[in-house]
């Protein structure tokens, strides 16, 4: 039977942590078979994603940040409400695939991003193959902050929770400086529609005007209905929590 070791990480450890990254992901992958450098293999795995760093390119952007940053971005750039997804972005796949080429073969990551307390609206991104079932397992679990500000003047938890997504997605001045410029522009455009499409809104009347703000009000409505509508489904609508900051990250370190 496997032995699992959970060991709860300090949050002011792995912010500190995160505060004085220095490493790129240029530095040398552990090849197969290499021993973890520390006795826990699960905090050491998880130490690696706070300190590491990588460039991840998709959407016609790219973002530098921690491996543990592009987990809890690709969390929540992967949010689904009833099982369908929200945004239309291929960095989810980009941020994997960056702390995939870094973990090596022998550690599995999930992060969940659970905004409002019930499965119905989640976020969820998994790099690496499960450990075996006779495996000795070492986990580790911590919280990396999510990069949403929701704002508690809002009139519930989905409307407070849509708002803060969508400006998280399309922050207003920097999108329409996107949209105004012939370069980046259709690509902007094209993530703005197929965004749309998926929420079942429409938004080419403001989007050919460049106004980010109605277009980003559409979707913010729109998100928030089906929040709503998906929660009452579930009979959850009236137990809906604070929208959540954080996205939680569980790293599990094996040896054969």
């Amino acid at each position: 039977m496997a032995r699992a070791v959970s060991t709860v990480l300090d949050v002011t450890v792995c912010l500190l942590l995160v505060g004085v990254a220095v490493v790129t992901l240029a530095t040398a992958v552990p090849g197969a078979g290499e021993e973890p450098s520390a006795p826990d293999g699960g905090d050491a795995a998880a130490a690696e994603l706070g300190t590491v760093t990588a460039s991840v390119s998709s959407d016609g952007a790219t973002r530098h940040d921690t491996l543990a940053g592009h987990l809890a971005r690709a969390a929540v750039a992967n949010t689904t409400v009833g099982g369908e997804p929200v945004a239309a972005t291929g960095y989810p796949d980009a941020a994997a695939e960056a702390v995939r080429n870094r973990s090596g073969d022998r550690t599995h990551v999930t992060a969940r991003w659970r905004p409002l307390g019930d499965a119905s609206t989640s976020g969820t991104v998994t790099v690496g193959r499960p450990p075996p079932r006779t495996a000795d397992v070492s986990v580790t679990t911590f919280t990396v902050e999510s990069g949403l500000r929701p704002a508690t003047a809002a009139s519930d938890p989905a409307t407070s929770l849509a708002n803060a997504y969508v400006a998280w997605l399309f922050p207003p001045e920097r999108t329409r400086g996107l949209l105004v410029d012939s370069r980046t522009a259709p690509a902007a455009k094209e993530q703005y529609t197929e965004t749309a499409a998926t929420l079942d809104t429409a938004v080419d009347a403001p989007l050919a005007e460049a106004n980010a703000e109605t277009v980003n009000e559409r979707l913010s409505t729109a998100l928030a209905e089906r929040i709503k509508t998906v929660s009452e489904g579930h009979g959850d609508v009236d137990s809906l929590e604070t929208p959540s900051e954080e996205v939680a990250v569980v790293v599990r370190r094996w040896e054969p």
